[in-house]
């Protein structure tokens, strides 16, 4: 039951909340709430099996039995991490929401609707990572668009409609071909075993014929996911709904969007396309690789070139993303670990650098790189732990970003040399924009805006602030130092994940456990 009430705690949260009659009792069923729920997934990971390789904790409830569709929920060591991340970002993002809350104002609906939002955002969310039927993971992962909808809608900045319309419309397309492709797979399975289902573990044994090109069953079935995953990744091309909607909305939006929804797309790669198409998968896994270091490279040019810290940012989470896909797509044991890792660390950094671009807008009412100079001046402590978080977005050793970033070019280099190189100067162009970007803001000379900002004496960080910000950089740096911990649980569930190629009769392609 540990799972489906890890689902239920937001609809409960989100009942408390809109049903607060005043702001101290918002604050505290929201912010307590959100504990909770890390607790309980905390409890989750404490329970958790480090040494099995199957799904733990299943829950398995008939939903639409006549429609082969069930109610199918687990985890394993691919997304336990994921839901520990989901729950860990929405206390942080809420103590920092209501830290200058005044209690003597008029409670208003929206400001009871906004943690209702993250909370609605975070039970789908947690809904996609432990989905285990096609279906119910195909509505989680759809409703995502909702609350994020509306959070862009009615928080957003000048453009919001556009920005939310744009992200709407790109993620709602998408996703359409991947629903035609399930319907699809049930009645294929219905063919071959005389059973309607949408459950993952009856797709997987749906003989899919492939004949190495688009035309092919497995061709077509595969290009309908990947279309789906690669939008939501965001994947070049298909990435330009992000900077808009990062720079439009608010500052909670874009940390959960870039700390955990950017992840639906890279997991739902290692869950579901490449193990129901693993002949499509290794057939196109090159130009799958070439698309990921396009963007490693169209992220980071593009980060040097902005003015605005959230666009610089939105930019160079593209590019980190692009480095994700090569490492899942190099189809070997190393570079789906260090892709697993590098969504944990991107989740984590770049949440905290959101949360830090919020804290630069509010305090300079601006987020125009060319205005911001000399700010280290004012925010000496925030100065140190911005960076802090440049090193980790660099990939600095002894912080987080190294290891996934090492452990993908090694899964790249196996197969794909010549393209390892290309992406080692993705990592190059990855320092010299954050480097960049602290040198202009913190040491640059100081700029008009910031050398007339009033209250300066009071501008550094706040007590609250620090409290968001102390967690995220002690994970940061605990991920650096010990890896293994976060590593572990995933081995047995990757070794699982080979042997299924395995079954296939395909290792001859050139997939196999480890490429030692």
């Amino acid at each position: 039951m540990i799972l489906s009430s890890l689902l239920l705690l937001p609809l409960i949260a989100m009942g408390l909340v809109v049903l607060s009659p005043n702001r101290k009792i918002l604050k505290i069923s929201a912010i307590g709430s959100s504990i909770s729920q890390f607790l309980l997934s905390t409890l989750l990971w404490l329970k958790f099996d480090n040494y099995e390789s199957g799904f733990q904790f299943v829950e398995n409830y008939n939903w639409l039995p006549q429609a082969g569709i069930r109610f199918l929920l687990g985890v394993d060591g691919i997304s336990i991490w994921l839901v520990l991340l989901t729950t860990f970002f929405l206390p942080l993002l809420l103590i920092n929401h209501f830290k200058q809350e005044p209690f003597h104002r008029a409670l208003g609906y929206k400001e009871k609707i906004f943690p209702a939002c993250l909370f609605a955002l975070q039970g789908c969310l947690l809904g996609v990572f432990l989905s285990l039927d096609l279906v119910v993971f195909y509505i989680f992962w759809e409703l995502t668009l909702v609350p994020t909808y509306l959070l862009l809608g009615i928080w957003g900045g000048s453009r919001r409609i556009y920005a939310g319309t744009k992200f709407f419309l790109f993620t709602a397309i998408g996703s359409l071909f991947m629903l035609v492709a399930i319907i699809y797979m049930m009645l294929l399975h219905q063919e071959q075993f005389g059973v309607l289902s949408s459950s993952l573990f009856d797709l997987y044994r749906v003989d899919l014929p492939f004949t190495g090109d688009l035309i092919s069953t497995q061709g077509v079935l595969f290009f309908a996911f990947f279309i789906a995953f690669a939008v939501k990744t965001p994947l070049f091309p298909l990435h330009t709904w992000l900077p808009d909607a990062h720079v439009e909305a608010p500052t909670a939006g874009s940390v959960l969007l870039a700390a955990v929804m950017l992840k639906l797309g890279t997991y739902a790669f290692i869950r579901y396309l490449v193990p129901l198409f693993p002949q499509a998968s290794i057939y196109w896994s090159p130009w799958v690789v070439i698309l990921g270091v396009i963007g490693v490279f169209y992220g980071a040019m593009m980060a040097l070139v902005q003015n605005d810290m959230k666009k610089l940012i939105a930019y160079s989470s593209i590019s980190h993303m692009g480095f994700v896909v090569a490492g899942i797509f190099s189809l070997n044991e190393v570079g789906v670990q260090g892709a697993l890792f590098q969504m944990l660390s991107h989740g984590v950094v770049s949440g905290a650098l959101f949360l830090s671009v919020g804290i630069v807008s509010e305090r300079a009412k601006n987020r125009d790189i060319d205005k911001l100079g000399g700010l280290s001046n004012k925010m000496p402590m925030f100065a140190l732990v911005f960076f802090i978080l440049s090193l980790a977005s660099i990939g600095l050793p002894l912080t987080s970003g190294f290891i996934g970033e090492f452990l993908i070019l090694k899964g790249i280099f196996y197969k794909y040399e010549s393209l390892t190189y290309f992406a080692v100067l993705g990592v190059v162009l990855g320092a010299a924009y954050m480097l960049w970007l602290f040198q202009r803001i913190f040491w640059g000379k100081e700029s008009e805006l910031i050398r007339n900002l009033v209250g300066s004496d009071n501008f550094d960080l706040k007590k609250v602030e620090l409290v968001v910000f102390v967690p995220l950089i002690f994970v940061i740096l605990l991920m650096g130092l010990g890896p293994n911990l976060f590593l572990k649980p995933a081995r047995p569930s990757l070794n699982d994940w080979s042997t299924h190629f395995a079954s296939k009769n395909i290792n001859a392609l050139g997939l196999g456990r480890k490429n030692e």
